[in-house]
């Protein structure tokens, strides 16, 4: 019974743990992105939702992705952002260390890449009595 677990358990086991790695790299390494948007562009006008983006972080680094995510139409720059973007997998060579997918989760109001907590307007005064 041992030598059938260590022929065939064990071996399916290792499949299965590369196949979960294979399918599922992007989202086990996700990397949630929170900062400034530097710049959002459609990439070309047949595609209409395909956008370049940019966000910079707070140490400095700009990171950029590539996405399909509708929500990504009405964001601009200066605004802050929370994104998570998704990563090629190694194994695709020409495409290694980027980013695609990028997922708009939170978007703020900024001001000099701080956020700025919103001051409510006065309601208008409509007593009816001119």
């Amino acid at each position: 019974m041992r030598k059938f677990i260590a022929a065939v358990i064990i071996p399916l086991m290792f499949v299965a743990a590369g196949y979960f790695f294979y399918k599922y790299w992007p989202y086990i390494f996700s990397k949630t992105v929170v900062g400034v948007i530097t710049d959002v562009q459609r990439v070309s006008e047949q595609e209409q939702f395909l956008f370049a983006v940019a966000i910079r972080e707070k140490n400095g680094e700009i990171a950029t992705a590539s996405s399909e995510d509708r929500q990504w139409a009405v964001a601009k720059p200066g605004q802050c952002a929370e994104a998570k973007y998704y990563p090629y997998p190694p194994w695709q060579l020409d495409m290694a260390g980027t980013y695609f997918g990028a997922r708009l989760t939170k978007l703020h109001i900024c001001a000099e890449g701080k956020l700025v907590v919103p001051v409510p307007a006065e309601p208008a005064n409509n007593t009816g009595s001119d």
